[in-house]
């Protein structure tokens, strides 16, 4: 054996992924037959768990196409059939492997690259969109910092004037209301820019509902068609598709603003944005419709070419709809555009429907949350203000002890307390969530099972990877007050 090559061995799936979860490797060879599953299922392990960074070669006995697709497009780079093989031809795979690996990459920056120049555009929009619930929101809340001591001064001193007391109650009331409305939009504008920012280093994917994904990318690019055309839905009720969110977001935010931009500001009214969605022949079509100035029929032949754009200099990358249709082809779909000058475009986009494998579950219906008994609940947050608005949302129904340490609450459960569930902040900067929650395994596997974390957002490769390889329940701040409660209830 050549001495520059140092060889791990590992027996079956479970061995495999250790070996490449916790360790670099220039690439592995897989059995396709392993005593405890086979190589597709450790490929599909090393792609939930955002591991997948080591160039895969499948080895098989099975000398047919369909076995090599499939290998393939389960995340191989090359596969090789046992008994044809020599050394020379396994060196030369693994080289073509660690290639493939590397382009797969590079790719994957260019994708990212590419949403972050959307970011850009979008930005002062959505600054706008943010500043605007903002205004209503600091301006309520200044009234009633403002009005109640007055008013709490005035009951005091003339009990008569209940019912003016009341009227402007009312009115504090309705500020209040107004002034949630407006958090509400800030968080949902911050929460559809935290989804689309967040980098994806490896393609999962998951059933996606397209209308949901569709009405992300129409929340992002708003402010960019507001002032251009009036946007019409017609969507039909569609099954859903296997695709990687992040991207197919992505996809539709880029076609999106293409629409837009081909669009001049002023006149709303008279232009139209179309986003329709079908079903036909075993495929999801998503039609984006706009009524702008169109393509050149000799432009039309280059609009996925690399590098291509008509866009000023300085405007766009060239990548946006070759890095889409890459993204489109790699879920097994397709994306077209026809275009008339003068009268506008279409880009329709299919994907395959997806079909759940034969016992695969089913998404069930949400089943309405049974009244329980108060239960002991353990609240770990490091920002104090964050654990007295939970203990206002919760205090009602059930018993809380809360901590701003991680600490603390080791402690707690080390010293006998009892509780029948931890709410954790993820990141805490002495111990964070993910320890606290090894600590809780190792002290009360039950309780271990039991945490719900709370997050602002799991921005860190360590926590993306925690909260991929753990079943816990999550909720990201701010979140919503009867969110919390459910989820509550249904783990107490």
């Amino acid at each position: 054996m050549d001495p520059r090559i140092s060889i791990d061995e590992a027996v079956d799936v479970g061995g495999g992924l250790r070996a490449l979860t916790h360790q670099r490797y220039d690439c592995a060879l897989v059995d396709y037959r392993l005593p405890d599953g086979d190589g597709l299922t450790l490929l599909g392990k090393l792609e939930a768990t955002g591991a997948s960074h080591t160039p895969i070669v499948v080895l098989t006995a099975l000398n047919d196409e369909a076995t090599a697709v499939h290998a393939l497009q389960n995340g191989a780079q090359d596969y090789l059939v046992k008994g044809r093989f020599d050394g020379p031809m396994l060196l030369r795979s693994i080289r073509y492997a660690i290639e493939r690996k590397r382009a797969a990459v590079l790719q994957l920056r260019m994708v990212h690259l590419e949403r972050m120049v959307a970011l850009g555009t979008l930005s002062a929009g959505v600054a706008h969109e943010i500043n605007n619930p903002l205004a209503y929101i600091l301006g309520n809340l200044t009234c009633l910092g403002d009005r109640l001591p007055d008013l709490a001064e005035s009951a005091a001193r003339d009990p008569g004037a209940a019912g003016r007391v009341a009227a402007e109650l009312r009115e504090l009331s309705e500020m209040v209301r107004d002034a949630r409305t407006g958090a509400q939009k800030v968080r949902d504008i911050v929460r559809d820019m935290r989804a689309f920012a967040r980098r994806d280093d490896h393609d999962l994917r998951t059933p996606v509902c397209v209308d949901s994904v569709l009405e992300q990318a129409i929340s992002m690019a708003w402010n960019e068609v507001r002032h251009r055309a009036l946007l019409v839905r017609s969507f039909e009720p569609t099954p859903p598709v296997l695709a990687n969110e992040t991207r197919l977001g992505q996809v539709f935010l880029n076609v999106l603003i293409n629409a837009a931009q081909a669009i001049p500001e002023g006149a709303a009214t008279q232009h139209r944005i179309v986003v329709a969605t079908h079903v036909s022949e075993g495929q999801v079509e998503v039609r984006i419709e706009d009524s702008g100035v169109g393509i050149p029929p000799q432009d039309l032949q280059r609009v996925f070419h690399p590098f291509y754009t008509t866009k000023p200099v300085g405007s766009g990358t060239g990548l946006g709809l070759f890095i889409c249709d890459g993204i489109v082809r790699s879920m097994g779909g397709s994306i077209a555009i026809d275009s008339t000058p003068g009268k506008g475009t279409r880009v329709h986009i299919r994907l395959p429907v997806h079909e759940p494998r034969t016992g695969e579950p089913r998404p069930l219906p949400a089943a309405a949350v049974a009244r329980r008994k108060r239960a002991r609940i353990l609240v770990v947050d490091d920002d104090a203000l964050v654990l007295l608005s939970i203990r206002r949302l919760l205090d009602e129904e059930h018993d809380l002890v809360t901590t701003t340490s991680a600490h603390e609450a080791v402690r707690r459960v080390r010293e006998g307390e009892k509780f029948d569930l931890i709410v954790a902040d993820l990141m805490m900067p002495e111990m964070t969530g993910m320890a606290l929650h090894q600590e809780m395994a190792a002290l009360s596997p039950r309780l271990a099972q039991q945490m719900l974390f709370i997050t602002g957002g799991a921005f860190t490769p360590l926590a993306q990877q925690f909260l991929q390889t753990v079943s816990n329940e999550r909720l990201e701040k701010p979140f919503d007050a009867q969110e919390l409660r459910d989820l509550v209830n249904r783990l107490a």
